[in-house]
């Protein structure tokens, strides 16, 4: 009688995921690894039952009331002498603040996990809100949500403009700005982000206070800060 095949349940998440992103299809997962599509199939409901909801433009219809309960990603091409390359930002829905940030050569799911990995060193938000790019949907990108149990909400296609409220002031400083190389640009975008927006740049929408400043009233008051947000 054969033995019976164990299988790790980071295996499990692993070969599901591949499917579930489209990275492989079911048939080729299950010629690979000399699973039954049945078994596939199985583990795949098993795997969606235990993950976070993911929801389409989820945000659209939330109030928001406290730092961290929902994250906003954007990606910006930034401008060089010679060529150009791309930002990634993850801001803070309530405080407008940059919680990760990476700067890289190319348009990859690098880009995207480096500045989301920097930003959940230091918190963890209850909801993950994005488009619908590639870079998002890779499953090392997807099967770190789930991993802190983040839920997951996607812009329509083709509508990155409801990825929520952008940091306005961070978008002009790099349009604005004149960089000599990657090097250079790296070294001015991060020294706005981490010195002078978070802590220097006034938003109108935050009763013209910084992002760290409305931060620590927010804390001070428990969440009684509503009066201080212009309408």
């Amino acid at each position: 009688m054969p033995k019976r095949r164990s299988f790790s349940a980071e295996f499990k998440a692993q070969v599901v995921l591949e499917v579930l992103t489209g990275v492989k299809s079911a048939a080729q997962v299950c010629r690979e690894h000399a699973i039954k599509e049945s078994v596939l199939s199985r583990w795949k409901q098993e795997f969606i039952e235990r993950s976070p909801r993911q929801q389409e433009h989820e945000v659209l219809d939330l109030t928001i009331t406290a730092p961290d309960q929902v994250w906003v990603s954007d990606i910006r091409s930034v401008r060089l002498r010679l060529e150009f390359v791309s930002l990634a930002v993850i801001m803070d829905g309530l405080t407008r603040g940059l919680r990760g940030w990476h700067l890289h050569r190319w348009l990859d799911q690098d880009l995207t996990l480096t500045a989301r990995q920097r930003a959940l060193t230091r918190r963890v938000p209850r909801i993950h809100h994005r488009d619908q790019g590639v870079q998002y949907a890779a499953h090392a990108s997807i099967e770190r949500l789930y991993h802190y149990q983040i839920q997951i909400s996607m812009a329509d296609a083709g509508h990155a403009w409801q990825n929520g409220s952008s940091a306005q002031s961070e978008e002009e400083e790099v349009n604005l700005s004149d960089y000599q190389d990657f090097a250079d640009a790296y070294r001015q975008i991060g020294h706005f982000i981490e010195h002078v927006y978070q802590h220097k740049r006034i938003h109108p929408a935050l009763g013209y206070l910084m992002p760290v400043e409305f931060e620590t009233v927010w804390q001070d008051h428990h969440g009684e800060v509503s009066s201080l947000i212009s309408a």
